[in-house]
């Protein structure tokens, strides 16, 4: 796979992101978009026990719904919600705040 740089003019652009007036200029994808509904995911890197199993449940109730999981990929929330979603055969999206060094 590569990655590609997608213009805030380009179609590949998601509507739902034109919406935001402090809108990312670019965007840098590898593999596909999502066609469906999404829903993003995040919170703490140091999260409760409680705060991972409300996560990991809701998680994985909208992932075998058909909704798409957004996160950052971090430690914490971002993780448990990644793991949920996969664990309930999805696959997720992650949104990095930076290109990560290849």
């Amino acid at each position: 796979m590569q990655i590609s740089k997608v213009q805030f003019n380009d179609q590949q652009y998601p509507d739902i992101l034109r919406e935001i007036a402090s809108t990312a200029k670019q965007l840098y994808t590898l593999g596909e978009s999502p066609k469906t509904n999404c829903v993003a995911i995040v919170g703490s890197r140091k999260p409760t026990t409680y705060g991972k199993e409300v996560t990991y449940k809701l998680t994985s109730e909208l992932a075998a719904a058909g909704i798409k999981i957004v996160s950052g990929l971090a430690y914490g929330i971002d993780g448990v919600a990644h793991q949920a979603a996969l664990d309930a055969g999805d696959k997720t999206v992650a949104a990095l705040a930076s290109l990560p060094t290849l």
